[in-house]
């Protein structure tokens, strides 16, 4: 009895130092997925998965070409879960999407079909990371399969864009479990940026908008995606053309925006008091001291914001989240799907601008002697 227990102890300890288990598959092994496209394909409900895996350097020992760091891998299936076993098939070695950095979806698809079954589908997936960046594009094939040059390793060229590279007022960023967020929150829809090929290049530059159903339903160009921007988060960069007749204009230092709603006769008005901080960077301002500037871009702050919040309330759709902002301060008010059919299509908007210039440009002195501010 004594021999027996002594030998079982002895084969526990030996299970327990047992080295890596024979389905574990090393790093070298894997094949890790950085990017993801998925476009409308021919037939109901089907489309079409593209895939960008970064290949380990230890199979390509000696290689010099950045085409060689990456492979691509296309599928066809009626459901995400098919898509993904399917296109396993086409791998050599394990695939690993722990790394996924994008999700791109073709504008065809995100108009005819909601984008949350494939959302959802990511966030229940423990081997998908829920912080994967979506976009919108014409041709999200054409966007996995592009290789720029510079892009030091797979995905860099599309995972760049999204503010850990380059840092524009004309990308909103959002990540997968964002929209999974938002799309559980009663009575408000959510944002995609749009990205295109263009010379060989991803560029940004419009956004798209989702109904309640979680179909894209708008397109904002470049001009309101800045402003959608300023109201949403603010800027630190950007530019005003003050235009249509001068287009020299203001360069944005700071900007922010605040809403204040309040109950009118006959429904709701929404304030929205915009500050700005910007600087006369042109050195052609002839004819226009910095106060004349202040008005006029004061005056088209106005009017186009006042034009995008008008748009977006048309076509019902609430990406500022106002019907939240109202909710957090109206506790006898309800968070739900009533508010896109009740009070947000009769809300009244008023906008309310006030720009600071905090640098004036140059001195230069007229034909008369006299010092002039530019």
């Amino acid at each position: 009895m004594r021999l027996s227990k002594a030998f079982a102890f002895g084969l526990a300890c030996l299970l327990m130092l047992q080295g890596c288990r024979s389905d574990y598959k090393d790093i070298d092994r894997r094949q890790f997925v950085v990017t993801m496209g998925l476009d409308k394909a021919e037939g109901e409900g089907r489309f079409r998965m593209t895939l960008r895996g970064a290949i380990p350097e230890s199979q390509n020992q000696g290689s010099s070409s950045a085409q060689n760091l990456f492979e691509s891998y296309e599928t066809t299936a009626a459901s995400i879960g098919q898509a993904v076993q399917q296109v396993t098939q086409q791998f050599f070695l394990e695939p690993d999407y722990s790394h996924l950095k994008g999700v791109i979806i073709g504008e065809k698809l995100a108009r005819a079909d909601s984008i949350l079954k494939y959302v959802d589908f990511f966030i229940r997936r423990r081997d998908f990371q829920d912080l994967a960046m979506v976009a919108v594009t014409d041709n999200a094939e054409e966007i996995i399969k592009l290789q720029q040059k510079g892009e030091r390793t797979a995905g860099d060229n599309l995972f760049m864009k999204f503010g850990e590279g380059v840092n524009t007022e004309y990308t909103p960023s959002i990540e997968l479990q964002q929209i999974y967020k938002y799309s559980l929150t009663p009575g408000i829809t959510f944002y995609c940026p749009i990205l295109r090929v263009q010379g060989n290049k991803i560029t940004s530059g419009a956004t798209a908008l989702f109904d309640r159903d979680n179909r894209m339903i708008l397109r904002l160009n470049g001009e309101e995606t800045k402003y959608f921007n300023l109201l949403r988060r603010g800027l630190d960069r950007g530019f005003i053309v003050l235009g249509p007749k001068k287009q020299a204009g203001l360069g944005i230092r700071q900007g922010s925006a605040r809403f204040r709603l309040r109950k009118k006769q006959g429904g709701l008005l929404c304030e929205v008091f915009v500050k700005l901080e910007a600087a006369i960077e042109d050195s052609d301002q002839s004819g226009y001291t910095p106060a004349d500037l202040k008005k006029m871009a004061e005056t088209k702050l106005n009017a186009d914001i006042a034009r995008l919040l008008l748009k977006m309330q048309a076509n019902g759709v609430d990406p500022l989240f106002i019907g939240l902002k109202y909710w957090a301060k109206n506790p006898g008010s309800r968070l739900d799907r009533d508010w896109l059919d009740e009070l947000y299509p009769a809300m009244e908007f008023r906008v309310r601008s006030e720009v600071k210039i905090t640098r004036s440009g140059t001195l230069r002195w007229n034909n008369n002697g006299d010092r002039r501010t530019k």
